[in-house]
């Protein structure tokens, strides 16, 4: 089953020809428009490749979640749009006495297939696979197939309406050569021996079909390798018995049926964790010895039962950490499938939850190689109170229902990686029929049901998407961690950012201080199958940032859910010398894995051992003579020696800062009064995707819009310090006001810079506040940053544990422009230009910041000369109006020595 990493036997198979190039299109907005002689055309059709994606303009769905057509079951409307594809095919000369199937894996919505103008068959239910037989239709040289795809059909009452879902041929496409005796049904169910570690038990089932009237004796021959050893062997002969129902074709003319047990030792068990393999081989023989057909199936040995509200795999409790896979994406090459699912397992994500509708049967391939656990959902649901009666009360959707349940089913039954199976109208409440219950249970009694059985995974991301604010006590989106498991990620939405959150949110070793002076720590393995005897543990200890000691442990050995004591030996350091102490533990694995390769990182966890001291924020800078300070129409201006402050008491801002012939602070007006301040307090950011929950409340009340109104500006001048204190309202255009900021600058003769600042609420049940800090417009674009904090890469606001603390350096013309994101737990912040002057931040507690290179207000045309913006807030993602909101915050310039 490894030549599944590279390709897959549906492409190397000499009894498979794949149908996915050569094909020609042709599409008719409606139906009624395409020629009842279409099956004769030749001409007027443009090249096609499946899978193919084609969207229709007239079948977009007008609400969410709502029909894109009346509501008429079982009618559709006639008028509808037509895809009409075209391809011919020339069978091998091999292929004359064998049966020939035509395969579809997937189509959306419906199709008719006609081969050589004949009817071949008609198939609907979106990216569910459909056969045909059209041996009866070939004859020798070029073949015709022509199919028929529509978008809309009475099938589409049961699925769920996706205004980006593709319509066409979106999956593969091949012709296959069927024997005369073949092997028509496989299913295999591992189960473990009572009392025995390593011993397994292993049924198979299998029916075969024959198309001969002679009722042969065939043997079946089977084999279980692990790489190239074979683990075990048999072989039974099947009795063919003419056939009684009409549960197959009429080219199918006997049948039979084999069940099989074997008992295995030694055969190391498939789990998310240690995703073990084995090859099964089914052979079919006539009584010539001839080999009629092989099948080989791939089987990982595992137990799947839900228990006290987990998942357990071989009687272990299993937690699923779920992205969610969009079954509505076209096929992407296997290629790019391996690098999607090593991407998922590097960041501690061990299933996909397979949503609205199946993917390719080649992703479980791989997921079972590469332990994904999946959670399988069949394309069933609804969007309206009216089916969901005709379910209840009507056969013929019940039996629909039930179709599309056994067609996943049986195409998904073998593989080790599906633990559930699932069906989008389970989501709805009240309605889960016990029919359709009973037919999953038929078929396989050996998984839970998702949604009926277990809860639903999807249920925290689906109220974050849907923006509904958790509950005051309740953990927000990502940050859930249910027993049974959650949905972290969807891979429609590529964001390295979470993907760099979640490798540390879900980390699978946990490591505790129990005392900072003694170096004592606690190690605990999450894992549920691996010891820690798999990473390597190396720690180093920084002072301000830069290392001072380093060191790696040994023998650590916890096996999975255990803990392990270790303790550091720092010498003769002590840490009350005032400076800041930060120890980092930094995880790699230690073995090679398909989805890691040795000494990769696979995540770290920091510890502050002391903080620096924080309460002195003089700046080393000496007394540079008197302060004057004047008044000159709406502006204050603070001079000393050889700087300036220009306050703005319209706006409460301090409107520019300079040094010399320097500016270091602008603020930039256009034409129509409008632009960007110099530093001004602010309760607005650059929004993240986690933001997407208080988003809508919080432009409700205007938070990203706010307007400052001076209430009151009081200032003094000593000759040492000037102090200009303003009260600015701030509010949103036409809405009650919301903060009263009150701001002290206080300039010294020094020529620093220090700000005061509070903020009280003047409404009750606000939402929780987006930020408190100030935003500082630059008068330029510096070329060196300097910080002591998290980086190097930023976080996101809510969720930053992937920036790790540090001594950082930027230097270029545009040093942060490609680093969207939060720089968290910062304790200084200064900005240069190439001459040396620059600008140096502190504050009285640790702070955040981040680069933006436009206005985090809405877009403000006519600027020019627009440079670089610094927003800095406090470094608390939990704001709340309980306690007074004040920070402290000292600005001072930076001068070249040159």
């Amino acid at each position: 089953c490894r030549d599944a990493l590279t390709n897959n036997r549906r492409y190397l198979s000499p009894h498979v020809i794949m149908l996915n190039e050569n094909w020609e299109s042709r599409y008719y907005p409606d139906i009624l428009q395409m020629p009842e002689s279409i099956l004769s055309f030749r001409s007027g059709f443009e090249p096609m490749t499946v899978p193919v994606d084609v969207q229709y303009d007239s079948d977009q769905v007008q609400e969410q979640g709502s029909y894109p057509f009346p509501v008429t079951p079982p009618w559709v409307p006639a008028h509808q749009p037509v895809l009409v594809c075209r391809r011919t095919v020339r069978l091998p000369i091999t292929w004359g006495n064998v049966r020939k199937r035509l395969m579809l894996m997937g189509v959306s919505t419906a199709c008719h297939v006609f081969v050589n103008g004949h009817l071949a068959g008609f198939t609907q239910g979106s990216a569910l696979p459909a056969e045909f037989d059209i041996t009866n239709n070939l004859h020798e040289g070029d073949n015709e197939i022509f199919v028929l795809i529509y978008s809309r059909c009475t099938g589409s009452y049961l699925e769920k309406p996706l205004t980006r879902l593709p319509r066409g041929l979106i999956r593969d496409v091949w012709l296959e050569a069927v024997p005369p005796i073949t092997i028509h049904d496989l299913v295999v169910r591992p189960s473990r021996q009572e009392g025995e570690s390593h011993g397994w038990q292993l049924d198979i089932k299998l029916t075969l079909i024959s198309y001969r009237i002679a009722m042969d004796s065939p043997t079946v021959r089977l084999s279980l390798w692990k790489d190239d050893l074979c683990i075990e062997k048999s072989e039974r002969q099947v009795s063919l018995k003419p056939l009684e129902t009409n549960s197959f074709a009429a080219p199918v003319q006997t049948t039979g049926e084999l069940a099989i047990c074997l008992f295995l030792s030694s055969v190391h068990s498939w789990s998310d964790e240690t995703p073990e393999m084995y090859d099964l081989f089914v052979s079919v023989e006539d009584r010539n010895g001839q080999e009629l057909v092989c099948v080989h199936q791939a089987i990982g040995f595992r137990e799947i039962k839900f228990q006290d509200g987990r998942i357990r795999i071989n009687d272990r409790a299993t937690t699923l950490r779920a992205a969610i896979w969009p079954g509505t994406s076209l096929p992407v090459p296997i290629g790019e499938m391996i690098t999607t699912l090593k991407t998922l397992k590097n960041n501690h994500l061990n299933a996909l939850y397979v949503r609205d509708y199946p993917a390719d049967p080649i992703l479980l391939e791989l997921c079972d190689i590469y332990g994904v656990l999946v959670i399988d959902e069949a394309p069933l649901d609804l969007s309206h109170p009216m089916l969901a009666d005709a379910l209840l009360n009507e056969s013929y959707w019940l039996q629909a229902a039930e179709e599309r349940l056994e067609r996943l089913i049986r195409r998904d039954i073998n593989h080790a990686c599906v633990v559930a199976w699932s069906a989008g109208l389970f989501r709805h409440s009240g309605l889960s029929p016990a029919a359709l219950i009973r037919k999953i249970r038929s078929l396989d009694q050996s998984r839970p049901i998702h949604l009926i059985d277990t809860p639903d995974i999807a249920q925290s991301y689906d109220a974050y998407v849907s923006g509904t604010i958790p509950e005051t006590d309740a953990r927000p989106w990502p940050a859930v961690f249910s027993e049974f498991g959650d949905c972290y990620y969807h891979l429609d939405e590529q964001d390295i950012s979470l993907l760099r959150e979640l490798r540390q949110l879900l980390k699978p070793v946990e490591i505790e201080m129990l005392s900072a002076d003694a170096g004592a720590f606690l190690i605990k393995n999450k894992h549920h199958w691996l010891g820690l005897n798999n990473y390597f543990f190396d720690w180093r200890l920084f002072r301000n940032g830069r290392l001072l000691l380093a060191g790696a442990l040994d023998n650590i050995r916890a096996g999975p859910g255990d803990e392990q004591f270790v303790e550091l030996i720092y010498g003769d350091l002590s840490f009350d010398d005032q400076a800041e102490y930060t120890l980092r533990f930094e995880v790699a694995r230690a073995n090679t894995s398909l989805w890691g390769t040795c000494g990769e990182e696979a995540f770290f966890q920091e510890f502050t051992l002391a903080a620096a001291d924080r309460l002195d924020l003089t700046p080393t800078g000496r007394n540079r003579g008197r302060l004057r300070m004047e008044a000159d129409r709406h502006h204050l201006i603070v001079s000393g020696s050889r700087f300036w402050f220009v306050f703005n008491r319209m706006n409460g801002s301090l409107e520019s800062w300079r040094v010399g012939e320097k500016e270091i602070i602008a603020a930039q007006f256009a034409r129509d009064g409008c632009g960007l301040t110099g530093i001004q307090p602010t309760i607005w950011r650059s929004t993240d995707r986690l933001d997407k929950t208080w988003l809508p409340e919080w432009q409700r009340f205007g938070f990203d819009r706010t307007l400052p109104q001076v209430i009151s500006c009081q200032s003094d001048c000593d000759g040492q310090s000037a102090v200009v204190e303003m009260i600015i309202r701030m509010a949103a255009p036409g809405k009650p006001a919301l903060f009263d900021a009150i701001t002290r600058y206080d300039v010294r003769s020094a020529g620093d810079l220090r700000i005061f600042a509070g903020l009280s609420t003047l409404q009750d049940d606000l939402p929780r506040l987006p930020c408190f800090g100030f935003t500082i417009n630059f008068s330029k674009t510096f070329d060196c940053i300097n910080w002591l904090g998290g980086g190097p890469l930023p976080g996101l606001y809510t969720l930053h544990d992937s920036p790790r603390h540090g001594l950082y350096e930027r230097k270029g013309g545009d040093p942060l422009a490609d680093c969207g994101g939060l720089f968290p737990d910062v304790n200084w912040l200064s900005v240069k230009d190439g001459s040396g002057l620059g600008l140096m931040i502190q504050s009285g507690r640790l702070f955040d910041f981040s680069i933006v290179r436009s206005p985090p207000t809405p877009t403000i045309t006519g600027l020019t000369n627009q440079a670089m913006v610094v927003q800095l807030c406090q470094a608390d993602p939990d704001l709340t109006y309980e306690t007074p909101l004040k920070s402290v915050w000292h600005l001072y310039p930076i001068v070249s020595d040159q």
